[in-house]
């Protein structure tokens, strides 16, 4: 048996693939494989706060949520932060210690908890191709939350901790693994007012000395659940 070539016309290809009454199902994208409208998920995430030069400050958590279709969603946020003092810290007492005092250290505040809530508008929905092997299912979403953040000063008297308001932009990116688990990553920029409380010098334990405004970028990754 023998078969005659045929003519395609690619235009017409064109216009039945942009044309959303077309009979062919073209819109391969456009039709969610993973959907999240209406279901409710927990991201379970961890990741670094680079709130001071002297501290190395990591975090740890989870975000209860609700997606509200497939753009909008809200989360409460719970976060439980991890200090230690790095290197620059200990250069710094060395700096200043002398023959009558061991030296002074920054007066740093260590970060002790996070509580907020957040929201999330999801920009873009698509598919990457994974070295021609596989196809990756994706989320891109931009954050907006706030919250109250909980704080030691490390002084032992006065001004042992404080509490400030917190808000914060962000963005941040989930890839589907299946139906029911996601990958995450976010970035989001803290902004809060925190005090600068003396913490080295006995005669001025627990003293402010001073207030500011800090924009702290914090990196978080986690996996996602969906219910």
């Amino acid at each position: 048996l023998t078969s005659e070539p045929k003519t395609i016309d690619l235009g017409s290809i064109q216009k039945k693939y942009w044309d959303q009454n077309s009979e062919l199902n073209f819109n391969v994208v456009q039709h969610r494989l993973y959907r999240k409208a209406w279901r409710p998920n927990i991201n379970i995430n961890g990741g670094s706060f680079l709130g001071d030069p002297f501290l190395n400050s990591s975090l740890y958590g989870a975000q209860v949520g609700f997606e509200f279709g497939e753009n909008l969603g809200i989360s409460a946020t719970y976060w439980k932060f991890s200090n230690s003092f790095n290197s620059a810290y200990s250069a710094l007492v060395q700096a200043t210690a002398n023959n009558s005092y061991p030296g002074y250290g920054s007066n740093s505040n260590e970060m002790q908890s996070l509580w907020g809530g957040e929201a999330s508008w999801s920009l873009l929905y698509g598919k990457l191709s994974l070295l021609g092997q596989a196809i990756l299912h994706f989320d891109l979403f931009v954050l907006g939350g706030a919250g109250v953040l909980q704080a030691s000063t490390g002084a032992t008297s006065g001004e042992t901790t404080f509490s400030t308001f917190v808000a914060w932009p962000g963005i941040g990116q989930q890839i589907y693994l299946c139906q029911w688990l996601a990958f995450r990553m976010d970035y989001r920029l803290m902004i809060y007012s925190q005090d600068h409380v003396e913490r080295n010098t006995p005669v001025s334990m627990g003293t402010v000395l001073s207030k500011s405004i800090t924009y702290t970028p914090v990196f978080t990754l986690g996996l996602n659940f969906i219910f």
